[in-house]
């Protein structure tokens, strides 16, 4: 993304989304509680599942960034073409 497109991105996230999503918050936050539990138990067999969740972790989070970039990007560049009707 450019700085710019950064920036408003940061500023949707910090202010925008909560508001947004208001409907869809408590399954939002029951599914993010579930998912850092069964991480928490899987990190508490140790070795090699302790490993493979702090991948997962790691992969899903990316992934998940980049889903979210691409639909701030979507929607920036739908509002910019509906701007220019």
């Amino acid at each position: 993304m450019t700085e710019l497109q950064n920036v408003i991105y940061t500023y949707a996230q910090e202010h925008l989304l909560r508001p947004l999503l208001w409907e869809d918050l408590a399954a939002l936050d029951r599914a993010e509680g579930e998912a850092e539990e069964l991480i928490q138990r899987l990190k508490a067999l140790g070795g090699e599942p302790e490993r493979l969740v702090k991948q997962l972790r790691f992969e899903r989070d990316t992934a998940a960034t980049l889903r979210e970039q691409g639909s701030f990007l979507a929607g920036l560049a739908v509002g910019l073409e509906l701007g220019r009707l």
